[in-house]
């Protein structure tokens, strides 16, 4: 790996053209912190199958294990994507990874990189195969979706068909970029909004001191994120709005009909 040789013999090629930050890339930063968070948006995967694990345990134990596995890898990474290849090789592409890679180790570890991103979205294909329909049986038993949609062992395939619906949807409806750009807003709002819900009154034991630092601190700066992108591209917001306005119309329709019992089955 020449590249790889050249940067531990000679320093970091990329250390050498970093420049004093300045107010105007600060909104571009943020900007990219709500991409960041959907990369973090898998931890919590466990969640969705933690009602049928016989141990609430493990389930805390793969929500802390996800989260430090996930944090420590995408720093390691990101650390030597921008620090180890010059900054002209890597700067405004979107293939990053595989470009730094190439500049390591050459044609063959670019391809090889390539192939693992492969192999990794594959993954979170197959995972989300696993835990979405999970949602909508959850949202079901409540009464918010149709019972039809109820996991059971021997009926897993409507809510299998609606995750499969919902994703060709979104792929149909833009580029790559611009689904990322309407999952990280999105994702990011719903989990300001739910930690938020921390300090919902009646709930639980209240939250106060320095306990609240945490969340009030995760919760302003991803809604300050979501805002400096919106502010930068509106048209962004506009999948975010008419998504929440689906789910709030939806709420309320099937909400009146729970109130009645007439919920479909």
């Amino acid at each position: 790996m020449v590249g790889l040789k050249s940067a531990t013999a000679n320093g970091w090629p990329g250390l050498s053209s970093v420049k004093p930050p300045a107010w105007s890339q600060f909104p571009p930063f943020a900007e990219a912190l709500v991409w960041i968070s959907l990369s973090y948006s898998g931890f919590n995967a466990a969640v969705y199958v933690a009602g049928e694990s016989s141990s609430p345990q493990m389930v805390r134990r793969a929500l802390v294990t996800g989260t430090a596995v996930v944090m420590v890898m995408y720093l390691i990474l990101n650390a030597l994507f921008v620090c180890a290849p010059p900054a002209p090789t890597v700067s405004s592409q979107e293939d990053v990874a595989a470009l730094a890679a190439g500049w390591l180790g050459g044609p063959s570890f670019e391809g090889f990189v390539r192939l693992v991103i492969s192999l990794a979205l594959l993954t979170s294909v197959l995972a989300m195969m696993m835990t979405g329909p999970r949602v909508y049986g959850k949202m079901a038993e409540d009464g918010i979706l149709p019972k039809i949609f109820i996991i059971r062992p021997e009926r897993v395939g409507p809510a299998v068909l609606l995750q499969m619906i919902l994703a060709l949807a979104l792929i149909m409806a833009g580029n790559l970029r611009d689904l990322l750009s309407y999952l990280g807003l999105t994702l990011s709002l719903c989990a300001a909004v739910s930690v938020l819900s921390l300090f919902k009154r009646g709930s639980h034991d209240p939250i106060t001191g320095w306990q609240a630092l945490p969340p009030l601190l995760f919760v302003g700066s991803t809604l300050g994120s979501a805002a400096f992108l919106v502010w930068r591209d509106p048209w962004q917001a506009l999948g975010t709005g008419v998504t929440i306005a689906l789910g709030a119309i939806g709420h309320l329709v099937l909400g009146a009909h729970r109130k009645t019992g007439d919920l479909p089955s």
